[in-house]
């Protein structure tokens, strides 16, 4: 096994990207899921945290309305946050336990080492990780009255794609832990 690090990574990198090519069914799928649910989400927390001038609530109903409105907010953030870590975990426990006695037997043939081999997965498939839940992001924010600030938009579509991307690699983990589907 005397091939370097980096040449390993570049090989396994583009077997991944190849293999994720040559299954578009597999990317459909995710995009028309995470859509689905995306709309989904859209028009069971619409507008859920719309801002309604205070002049126009009366003053006996403020504090219930605020209320009212914080624990629609609560909702329709843990329902975004739990679709994204599900749809990660989803996309990686269905597909690594296929590949897994590959890749013991590659890993035990010495053909390349651990660690190229799983950043190559991180990387090949970065693309999907950041295009899944900014879609989901794009179609949410503005829907559920979230606030509109491009700054504050960036910075959901951001914390999305970190949770994405933990629960992927935390999917990743949990999955190579177990040596039977």
């Amino acid at each position: 096994m005397g091939a370097p690090w980096g040449y390993q990574f570049n090989l396994l990198a583009k077997r991944n990207f190849l293999n994720l090519v040559r299954l578009p069914q597999t990317s459909y799928v995710k995009l028309i899921t995470t859509i689905v649910t995306a709309i989904f989400a859209a028009l069971l927390f619409w507008q859920a945290g719309a801002y309604i001038p205070e002049d126009s609530i009366p003053v006996v109903k403020r504090k219930t309305y605020y209320f009212q409105t914080w624990q629609n907010l609560q909702g329709a953030l843990f329902f975004m946050t739990m679709n994204i870590a599900f749809n990660a975990i989803q996309n990686v426990i269905l597909i690594f336990p296929d590949e897994r006695p590959v890749f013991l037997r590659e890993v035990n043939n010495n053909m390349y080492w651990v660690g190229p081999y799983f950043w190559a997965k991180i990387v090949s498939e970065l693309p999907f990780a950041i295009l899944t839940p900014c879609l989901f992001g794009v179609i949410v924010y503005f829907t559920v009255g979230l606030n509109p600030t491009f700054g504050d938009f960036v910075l959901f579509l951001l914390t999305l794609v970190l949770i994405y991307n933990s629960s992927s690699g935390y999917s990743l983990i949990i999955s190579a832990s177990f040596s039977d589907k």
